[in-house]
């Protein structure tokens, strides 16, 4: 395994997404992985930057949520589609051309693509 593909392994759960209400959606699991949002802040701030843009906070949340969502759509089109008992990771290129990986915990570590964790 090298350290730039279990660097940019995000592990993400389903839960609710406010305190109050019953909306549910991905969020990323810093329990299982701690500081992995700070790491995907990272990972975006610097592709930003190499694009020229300014990566404010408002603008992180916002890529954030965004890439939330697409996990939430190709997982639901995974489930929707699969045949047998697959893991499930997705995978998305950033303009640099740097991959991040997106699963639940177990299926990254499965795939050994999240570090610090045990088997």
């Amino acid at each position: 395994m090298d350290d730039i593909a279990a660097l940019d392994a995000i592990p993400v759960t389903f839960g609710r997404l406010r305190s109050r209400g019953t909306a549910q959606g991905a969020l990323i699991d810093d329990d299982a992985d701690p500081g992995a949002s700070d790491r995907l802040r990272r990972i975006l701030r610097t592709e930003a930057g190499l694009r020229g843009i300014e990566a404010s906070p408002a603008w992180l949340a916002n890529a954030m949520v965004q890439l939330l969502r697409l996990f939430e759509r190709t997982h639901s089109d995974w489930l929707s589609t699969r045949q047998s008992a697959e893991l499930f990771v997705f995978e998305t290129r950033c303009p640099s051309g740097r991959i991040i990986r997106f699963g639940d915990h177990w299926t990254l570590d499965r795939c050994r693509l999240l570090q610090g964790t045990s088997r």
